[in-house]
């Protein structure tokens, strides 16, 4: 009686566990990810634009900087959080296509890289895709650490303390944004904007952004910015051509 309980009990475990047999050869029993539509980039076309703010920029404030950091610099720093030109254009969006989850594009070429340099990170808001290296710098002769606050992705928190050097990381899901800090320098922050296409820009000192090889239809453009929040429109793309498209946040 008692063989037959456990080799019942042995039977039990295996099916419950799955090992009898699962769904995928490495064992495990989640569905395999749905394949993706190749999109023939002859089929696409090209978004040109502005974002654009009905306000003014925001007061320049002094960064506050220990001594080593403000060493680094012949005069005082100081950061505007809302940067408009004098026509209007916001400086800083992160621009970007949705709704493309279904579509497959080439991968990703090249690497971005993210500096810390003077005690600051450069650039500010920059764009990657899922899978894409992204080199993290340390260009100050002093102790920074990577610290990125994520959803979606596994957070990272890594400490770089020699000059020059480099450490390449990746994301695995899209998110909109992943924050980045130092905890060694506080005000130190940095915002990536994680997409599984190519279709993002970040919007230059006088609002402009360009947007290449967006599939033809009906399109969800959206911005992000760091202090004045979201925005988004639609736009009619054709194959071949440029359409352009004009979001503008409201003055507070």
């Amino acid at each position: 009686m008692s063989r037959t309980l456990l080799v019942a009990l042995v039977t039990l475990a295996v099916a419950c566990s799955g090992g009898g047999g699962g769904d995928r050869p490495d064992g495990s029993t989640s569905a395999p990810a749905t394949p993706k539509t190749p999109v023939d980039l002859a089929t696409t076309g090209v978004v040109i634009g502005r974002i654009l703010h009905d306000g003014e920029s925001s007061e320049a404030k002094k960064v506050r900087m220990e001594s080593s950091c403000s060493a680094l610099h012949s005069t005082a720093i100081t950061e505007r959080r809302v940067q408009v030109s004098a026509d209007g254009g916001l400086r800083d969006a992160f621009v970007h296509v949705t709704g493309l989850d279904e579509l497959g594009f080439p991968p990703p070429e090249g690497k971005v890289e993210v500096d810390q340099a003077g005690c600051l990170y450069v650039p500010r808001v920059v764009g990657v895709r899922v899978n894409q290296p992204v080199v993290f710098i340390n260009s100050d002769p002093i102790l920074h650490n990577v610290h990125t606050y994520a959803e979606n992705n596994r957070s990272m928190n890594f400490s770089m303390p020699m000059k020059g050097q480099r450490i390449e990381k990746k994301f695995k899901k899209p998110e909109v944004m992943v924050a980045t800090r130092c905890d060694v320098h506080p005000w130190m922050e940095a915002h990536l904007g994680v997409v599984d296409h190519p279709c993002f820009a970040v919007t230059g000192e006088d609002g402009t952004f360009r947007l290449e090889n967006v599939p033809s239809g009906m399109r969800r453009i959206a911005v992000w910015h760091g202090t004045l929040g979201e925005l988004s429109g639609e736009v009619e793309v054709q194959a071949g051509a440029s359409v352009e498209l004009v979001l503008r946040y409201p003055a507070r």
